[in-house]
């Protein structure tokens, strides 16, 4: 399998036909008001990934969200499903998760 992208965005969605919208994309957030626990905005993680089809379509994601000391603030697990997108063409996964009220403690 091979990571294509993973990024943060304000609105992100699935049209569909295998391309994703996203606005106003961000890879950090920063703490403006130094107040803590620092609360992340809403916000969607986007993924795609690519595979061999020799690797299966189905799997299991899970993003592990660390501190500076490695500790795990907490996990999201999501299915990732892969798509056929043509002969010649690795098979293809999107996939998008809603962050909502998601704080990140002080550091």
């Amino acid at each position: 399998m091979k990571l294509i992208l993973a990024t943060l965005a304000d609105y992100a969605s699935d049209t569909g036909n295998g391309k994703i919208t996203m606005v106003g994309v961000f890879d950090h957030v920063i703490d403006v008001n130094g107040a803590r626990p620092v609360a992340m905005p809403d916000c969607t993680i986007a993924i795609v990934v690519h595979a061999s089809l020799s690797e299966g379509s189905q799997h299991r994601l899970t993003l592990i969200f660390e501190d500076a000391d490695g500790e795990a603030l907490n996990q999201v697990e999501a299915p990732l499903v892969f798509a056929t997108r043509g002969p010649g063409y690795p098979l293809r996964a999107q996939l998008l998760i809603n962050l909502r009220g998601f704080t990140v403690p002080d550091v």
